[in-house]
């Protein structure tokens, strides 16, 4: 989408909270507000300043637990 002219805050609020109104969830998810579930997606770069950041995938908080990518890739044969 940064490609195709979006900046990189654009991609990141259509990714988000755009995505989550598109899929009818927009009042549980898609922002961090009190009151949604917020699951985070923790990068190594800012993906405000460039969208190419969520390739640099560090820990993902889902339900209160962080777990590493080494943790999430599935085993290599």
């Amino acid at each position: 989408m940064q490609v195709a002219g979006l900046s990189a805050t654009q991609v990141l609020i259509a990714s988000t909270r755009d995505a989550a109104r598109a899929l009818g969830r927009g009042e549980q998810l898609g922002t961090l507000e009190k009151g949604k579930a917020a699951d985070l997606l923790v990068l190594a770069a800012d993906p405000g300043a460039d969208a190419a950041a969520f390739r640099r995938l560090e820990f993902v908080v889902r339900g209160g637990e962080i777990r590493s990518i080494a943790e999430l890739r599935p085993p290599q044969p």
